[in-house]
């Protein structure tokens, strides 16, 4: 039983947490400029750190499969088969579903029961529906924000250099999400960055189909690209705002064509 001390009524620490204290108390008085307790590594005291429960890892795991399309675009949610294939019980799982519903990853019946949602042409349409009209307000947004160190940042990970004339434009793979993503990254506005954040997921979904677009669609995208990086270089909202939605609603188009 630990004991208590005498003059101040609070436990004993044991020997081996004593010695850890009494170490981190040495290290503080070799360096009096550190601030706070110094942490000392074996210590069996150290913060612990919140690991996320069952029903938050089984949700990350059906989100990511839905994304990498693992479980078909309209195929029936099945409780029971989900949890064989996870090893779980059918609680979290079925505590899961709401959450990849408000999503949008999954959809009800009429009858209560739940299916992945489509990869067709209206759920196409409206993922780049949303994001022109999301993504176009918040290149309008950082527009008077960006620095100068901000826009060469944009210019080289947005724009590839100079691709052939006569080449694929295959070079805009990686460029045309950077160009994307750094927007948000710079958008001061917490719930466009919530949208944001929530339509990526359907846009990683659509992936598949925009790569396999031909070349043309890429020096489009090549040229668009040129054309809203310009516009924010002027820092010209108005402009980089028309111009993202005029890109967006392009690629939307051809994307749809794609679906199913």
């Amino acid at each position: 039983m630990m004991r208590a001390d005498q003059s101040t009524n609070r436990p004993l620490l044991g020997p081996a947490v004593a010695e850890s204290v009494a170490r981190a108390r040495a290290a503080h008085l070799l360096d009096p400029g550190a601030v706070g307790p110094v942490a000392v590594a074996d210590s069996a005291l150290a913060p612990l750190r919140r690991q996320p429960s069952l029903t938050e890892r089984v949700f990350r795991q059906l989100r990511d499969a839905i994304v990498k399309n693992e479980l078909a675009p309209g195929a029936l949610v099945s409780i029971e088969q989900l949890a064989g294939l996870l090893g779980v019980s059918r609680t979290p799982i079925r505590e899961a579903l709401p959450a990849l519903q408000q999503l949008g990853l999954i959809v009800q019946a009429e009858n209560g029961s739940f299916r992945v949602a489509p990869l067709n042409r209206e759920y196409a349409w409206e993922v780049y529906a949303i994001r022109s009209a999301i993504e176009s307000l918040a290149a309008e947004i950082v527009a008077s924000r960006l620095t100068d160190g901000d826009l060469g940042t944009l210019r080289r990970i947005s724009v590839p250099e100079q691709p052939k004339p006569d080449g694929d434009y295959s070079e805009m793979f990686g460029p045309d999400l950077g160009l994307h993503d750094y927007i948000r990254q710079q958008c001061p506005l917490p719930f466009v960055n919530a949208l944001i954040d929530s339509i990526r997921f359907h846009r990683a979904r659509l992936l598949h189909l925009e790569h396999s677009l031909d070349a043309a669609y890429r020096k489009a995208s090549y040229e668009e690209h040129c054309a809203i990086v310009e516009a924010l270089e002027r820092r010209d909202g108005k402009a980089a705002r028309r111009l993202m939605q005029e890109h967006l609603d392009r690629v939307g188009a051809a994307v749809a064509a794609l679906a199913e």
